[in-house]
């Protein structure tokens, strides 16, 4: 008898509950269970912040673009500007915002003193555009995200049914999701603001080994 007992202790059925039928029915006439609906949610609500992230992205670097375009049209010929850049000691710094306007008709007189205040602009807006990206307020939307999050943690076992480990008590399968911070949004897209200082100094002597040293 002992150890017939024993051999049903050892077989116990690990599963917790069974799916009534009416549950199965009501299921297949109302759709996707809560749950799903809401991590569907919570992934399109990501999405769209994401792609908003990158459009205010382009739109705050766009007036800094224009600039940069002006101060590469200075130069006699567009190649010039990588040149100069690279003797002031700041290509890699700005060659994502240079290198789109190198193919670009250029004829410039050669004016050192013009192109040194049009790189002053290009830092002054350059410096705005970081004020504005960092000061970008998403708050609302990841109280919305997050909101949606702490619902999902805290109904997610019950609504999937989750199974339970009997030795532990825990749930066998990990479902809390973190929440969304302003870093998870913003830090994944490079901010691409910095642009240096050129003393003035350092910006003749560049300007002239490049324009005239033809």
């Amino acid at each position: 008898m002992g150890e017939q007992q024993k051999e049903r202790e050892l077989h116990i059925p690990q599963i917790n509950f069974t799916v009534p039928v009416e549950e199965v029915i009501r299921v297949g006439m109302t759709g996707l269970p809560a749950a799903m609906r809401r991590a569907r949610r919570i992934e399109d609500r990501l999405k769209t912040l994401q792609n908003r992230a990158r459009e205010r992205h382009e739109e705050i670097l766009s007036s800094l673009r224009c600039e940069v375009s002006r101060f590469v049209g200075m130069f006699p010929r567009a190649e010039y500007c990588r040149r100069f850049l690279v003797l002031a000691g700041c290509w890699k710094q700005v060659a994502h915002l240079v290198q789109p306007h190198l193919g670009t008709a250029c004829g410039g007189g050669g004016d050192a003193r013009a192109a040194f205040s049009s790189w002053l602009e290009i830092r002054r807006l350059a410096r705005r555009a970081e004020e504005e990206w960092e000061s970008w307020d998403i708050s609302h939307e990841l109280e919305e995200i997050n909101l949606d999050i702490d619902r999902h943690n805290e109904f997610f076992p019950i609504e999937a049914r989750l199974r339970i480990d009997i030795k532990t008590g825990e749930y066998i399968r990990q479902y809390r999701k973190n929440h969304v911070t302003r870093e998870d949004i913003m830090g994944v897209i490079p901010a691409l603001f910095c642009v240096p200082e050129i003393p003035w100094r350092d910006f003749r002597r560049a300007w002239r080994l490049t324009v005239y040293s033809d």
